[in-house]
C-alpha cells in the first residue's frame, strides 16, 4: 500500500467519523410537536422567529406570531423531502397563517415587507404545487 492510500484511507475514516458524530444529535432532535419548527427549521427563519414570535409580535401587534408558524409551514412545502401532498398540506397551514397575519398586522409593523415578500413566495408556491 503506498503513503497516498494510507492517507487518502485516513482521510475517509476521518471523514466518516465526522459524519456520525455530527449526524447523532440531529437524529435526536425528534420533533414531540410537529407544528413547531425543529431547531433545524428554527435556523432557516429570522431572528424575529426564534423567541416563539414574540419580537414580531412587540414590534408588529398580537397575534403576529402566527407569521412565523406560516414561514415554517411555506419552507416545509418547499422541501423536497416531503412528497407532493405533504407539501400541499403544509403550503395549506401557511396560508392559514399567513392570511391571519395579513389581517391582523399593523399598520406601522416595520416587517411588513418581509410578510409581504413571504406572501408573495407563498403565492408561487400555490402555483407549482397545483
Amino acid at each position: 500500500m503506498t503513503s497516498s492510500h494510507r492517507i487518502l484511507g485516513k482521510a475517509i475514516a476521518g471523514f466518516a467519523w465526522a459524519a456520525v458524530t455530527c449526524a447523532t444529535p440531529l437524529t435526536s432532535w425528534a420533533n414531540p410537536n410537529p407544528d413547531l419548527p425543529t431547531p433545524i427549521e428554527k435556523m432557516q427563519m429570522p431572528a424575529y422567529c426564534h423567541d416563539g414570535g414574540n419580537a414580531i409580535t412587540a414590534a408588529c401587534g398580537p397575534f403576529m406570531n402566527h407569521y412565523c408558524s406560516g414561514l415554517n409551514f411555506l419552507n416545509r412545502a418547499n422541501n423536497a423531502k416531503f412528497d407532493k401532498e405533504a407539501r400541499r398540506h403544509y403550503l395549506r397551514r401557511g396560508r392559514v397563517d399567513m392570511d391571519y397575519t395579513l389581517n391582523k398586522m399593523a399598520p406601522t409593523c416595520k416587517f411588513a415587507a418581509d410578510i409581504n415578500a413571504t406572501n408573495s413566495r407563498m403565492k408561487i408556491t400555490e402555483m407549482l404545487l397545483k
